[in-house]
C-alpha cells in the first residue's frame, strides 16, 4: 500500500513496483484530455508572435509551451509503456 514519503521536501509516495506500474496507466478519457491539452499548447505555440518590444517574453512563452507539451507527452508515453509491460507480463504468465 502506498505510503507518504516524509524524507522529501515535496509530497511524494513510496510505491511498490506494481503500484507504480498500475498507477501510470491512464484511462482513455485521461489520454483524450491530455491530447487535447497538447493540441491547445501546440496551436498556441504556432500562433505565437515575436514581440519586438519585449522579445525575451516571447522566447519565454515559447519555452513554457514547449515544456508543457513535452511533459504531457511524457505522461502519455509513460502510460503506453506501463500498458505494454502489463500486457507482456500477462502474456508471459499465461504461457507458463
Amino acid at each position: 500500500m502506498a505510503q507518504i514519503n516524509f524524507t522529501s521536501s515535496f509530497v511524494s509516495w513510496a510505491l511498490t513496483d506494481d503500484e507504480l506500474l498500475v498507477g501510470s496507466i491512464l484511462t482513455t478519457l485521461h489520454k483524450q484530455c491530455i491530447q487535447n491539452q497538447i493540441a491547445d499548447a501546440a496551436e498556441e505555440r504556432l500562433n505565437l508572435l515575436l514581440d519586438p518590444i519585449n522579445p525575451m517574453s516571447s522566447v519565454q512563452k515559447e519555452a513554457e509551451l514547449q515544456g508543457r507539451i513535452l511533459a504531457l507527452k511524457y505522461l502519455l508515453e509513460l502510460s503506453d509503456s506501463a500498458e505494454k509491460q502489463l500486457q507482456d507480463s500477462a502474456a508471459n504468465h499465461s504461457q507458463a
